[in-house]
């Protein structure tokens, strides 16, 4: 089964920032459905995601760099850090500046994007 993009690309990786926690595992799950055709890289602070299929990778959601290099080989990026209060804006400021389209989750919507699909 493949993902596409609403314009007809097709997603073959996927990074999930925030994938350990409460709302990342659950967006992390719901797309290793697609199987071996996406590719998940999910990235975690404290607690390393503990399911098959996806590649866990220690960021540090307050190092521009870091969260740079894990999402700059990633067709689409979703955020699912939090607190949302205290990462969000920032992170979609930043998200915005790479071409790389990605949905926020739990934070307000970031006018200077082009790239932002969704916000929840």
């Amino acid at each position: 089964m493949q993902l596409r993009f609403r314009r007809g690309d097709t997603v073959k990786t996927i990074a999930i920032l925030g994938a350990s926690g409460r709302i990342g595992r659950e967006v992390a799950r719901m797309f290793s459905r697609y199987g071996p055709d996406l590719e998940l890289k999910g990235s975690y602070y404290k607690h390393k995601p503990s399911f098959d299929g996806i590649d866990a990778q220690k960021v540090n959601i307050e190092n521009e760099g870091d969260i740079l290099r894990f999402c700059q080989s990633c067709d689409a990026v979703i955020d699912c850090t939090g607190p949302s209060s205290k990462f969000g804006l920032a992170t979609s400021r930043l998200l915005a500046q790479i071409d790389i389209p990605f949905i926020s989750v739990g934070h307000e919507y970031c006018p200077q994007s082009k790239n932002q699909t969704f916000q929840a």
